[in-house]
């Protein structure tokens, strides 16, 4: 796991799986991916943004109630906000990103998305530790 994954599941989180993404994270409509579009969960034939779009039509369609994702360019902010959710992309460093495959290196982020404020607090404060200290 990576780090971020791991640091939930020892706050005790149960981790459902992976979400779809845009390929490689390089895209605005979680559209090019090995495995399909995502569709917005809400709005047929609308996007739910991307390149964690995936994460976000989860949080919003009601499979989980928080979702992590990366955060470059508004990878993470601008699927929250197609798709009804909370996004957040804290400053850069206050999430490992050991495990992950860097985008930009030095503007990747970890990111977390959910239904309320209150559960993406609960999930940051759960993953916030620097790199290389899980």
């Amino acid at each position: 796991d990576a780090d971020c994954v791991a640091s939930l599941r020892r706050a005790g989180a149960v981790v459902l799986g992976q979400s779809n993404l845009d390929e490689f994270g390089m895209g605005s409509a979680t559209a090019l991916s090995v495995h399909g579009p995502t569709p917005h969960p809400h709005l047929p034939g609308r996007t739910p943004g991307g390149s964690s779009g995936g994460s976000a039509a989860a949080v919003s369609a009601g499979i989980v109630p928080v979702a992590l994702g990366t955060d470059t360019g508004g990878s993470v902010r601008l699927p929250a906000a197609y798709c009804g959710v909370v996004g957040f992309k804290p400053t850069y460093g206050r999430i490992s990103r050991y495990g992950l495959v860097a985008y930009a290196s030095s503007l990747d982020t970890v990111g977390v998305l959910g239904r309320t404020v209150g559960c993406v607090r609960t999930a940051y404060d759960a993953i916030k530790i620097a790199d290389g200290g899980a």
